[in-house]
């Protein structure tokens, strides 16, 4: 200003990454302390700014750093004002991909990027798609990577999913947004760092102010008739997973969540197999089960509670034991089995019903498979004949579990 005299506009852009950096590592204060200084000296109290225009996924007014602020003007993803700046509309991303001959991309891009609602607008994220178009006008071919997702770390969704433990309404919704469904919950629109895991709001708050949720339309009925009104208020809102790219981060580290609780529960499960524990077995397998986030795949009819059991026996490996999955037998394959070197054998069997008056039916088809199918034989052949054969059948998200005879 001393030199041009004109007074400078300041532009900082997610001021709060480096408080998310230093919050990680336990040096939230002493980082607080830093830029609250630079920005007392630099915004709040220089006679030479113009103005200065500050991004970041926490409100600005209820940050530590922020204390004594003259009056910011706040413009949230809720807002209308100056939501059409937060990402590229989907008239300005189909005039961006014509210009650089990437039209055939529309659809993709859209599947990958899209889906936020800010304010009154649907935007695609702007990073992503500039990342995309920059690596497809050499390669129009090129598949949508996931360039947000693998650029902004994943720290603060790892906090989140952790902190569903123990709050079943919270293992609840997420379960639901990881199935593609839409939910109403109340967000608190001030969390800070010290706060954003402090109750359902607040982490609710913070997922959809960091680009992890978005708003959503409110679901209709099969008449097409709204569920409740369709005003969103500023403290409750309908929420979903925006786009493909979002989910991938949900998933994988739901993965790596869901292993977590795997790596503790395999020798129970081996050793009451083994004792012929069925109530045990069953209200193990059934705790861990309720532990787990449960994503309904709704084009898919494939059972994922097998795919669950078979990360907990193929990923957590015991001394003297081999797992097999899809075991091949005389005349076809069994779900699971289990060889010990001692020359001990367990024989798994699953079916997936719908309703619990199927379940005796489903078990004993379990077992005249394992039966008809010769799934033992090979197992004989080698002169093993204590063989234990279970069969599992799920239903309601539970497991129940039979022992069948020699």
């Amino acid at each position: 200003y001393d030199y041009h005299h004109i007074k400078p506009i300041v532009l900082i852009d997610e001021y709060d990454v480096p408080l998310n950096a230093a919050y990680n590592v336990g040096l939230f204060d002493f980082v607080v302390n830093i830029i609250s200084s630079m920005f007392s000296n630099g915004l709040k109290t220089n006679e030479n700014l113009e103005f200065a225009i500050i991004t970041g996924c926490l409100q600005i007014a209820k940050n530590q750093i922020f204390t004594g602020f003259n009056n910011p003007s706040i413009n949230a993803v809720t807002d209308v004002s100056y939501a059409h700046y937060f990402g590229f509309t989907k008239a300005e991303t189909k005039e961006l991909l014509t210009y650089y001959n990437l039209g055939a991309r529309y659809q993709d891009v859209l599947e990958c990027y899209d889906g936020y609602h800010i304010g009154s607008c649907e935007l695609i994220n702007p990073f992503s798609l500039l990342c995309f178009v920059e690596k497809a006008v050499i390669d129009n071919t090129i598949a949508c990577s996931f360039y947000w997702a693998n650029s902004s770390g994943d720290a603060l969704l790892r906090k989140m999913l952790k902190s569903i433990s123990g709050k079943a309404d919270l293992k609840k919704d997420f379960e639901s947004l990881l199935s593609g469904d839409v939910i109403k919950v109340d967000v608190n629109t001030t969390v800070t760092y010290d706060t954003m895991i402090d109750n359902k709001e607040a982490i609710m708050g913070t997922l959809l102010f960091s680009g992890y949720l978005t708003r959503a339309e409110e679901p209709t009925l099969a008449d097409g008739a709204k569920v409740e009104e369709s005003k969103l208020t500023y403290m409750s809102s309908w929420v979903k997973i925006p786009n493909n790219e979002v989910l991938f981060c949900f998933n994988t580290i739901v993965k790596e969540f869901n292993k977590d609780l795997s790596d503790e529960k395999l020798p129970f499960i081996i050793s009451s197999l083994l004792d012929k524990d069925i109530r045990g077995t069953t209200t193990y397998l059934n705790g861990l089960y309720r532990s787990i986030l449960r994503a309904r795949d709704k084009n898919s009819k494939e059972n994922n509670y097998h795919y669950f059991l078979a990360a907990i026996l193929a990923l957590n490996p015991v001394k003297g034991w081999e797992y097999r999955s899809q075991d091949q037998g005389i005349d076809g394959y069994s779900d699971f089995v289990l060889i010990s070197d001692a020359g001990d054998v367990i024989i798994i069997e699953e079916k997936n019903v719908k309703e619990l008056n199927e379940i005796p039916k489903a078990r004993i088809e379990a077992f005249e498979q394992i039966d008809k199918l010769n799934y033992t034989l090979a197992y004989e052949e080698l002169g093993i004949k204590d063989i234990l054969k279970y069969a599992i059948v799920y239903c309601d998200h539970r497991a129940f579990i039979s022992l069948g005879e020699k």
